[in-house]
């Protein structure tokens, strides 16, 4: 019997797809907040959709925290 990895969804809200990338690195909202210059309570606003529509300093902000970049800025440019 094969053990089959469930594979998460995309992201379909920015809150979503910050959410899956910190946890992908293995980071805790702390350490984002640290790694973007934003305060803890921003992050977890934007993750769970308090803050749906950031300020573009706080997109560029978060987009520190993305490698590569693009993929970033890819996901933002769909909205």
């Amino acid at each position: 019997m094969g053990q089959h990895m469930i594979k998460p969804e995309k992201p379909t809200t920015l809150g979503e797809f910050v959410r899956q990338h910190r946890l992908k690195r293995g980071l805790s909202q702390t350490e984002l907040a640290f790694i973007t210059h934003l305060s803890v309570s921003v992050v977890n606003q934007i993750e769970n959709g308090v803050t749906p529509n950031p300020t573009i300093l706080t997109l560029k902000a978060l987009a520190r925290a993305w490698r590569p970049q693009k993929d970033f800025w890819e996901f933002i440019l769909k909205f």
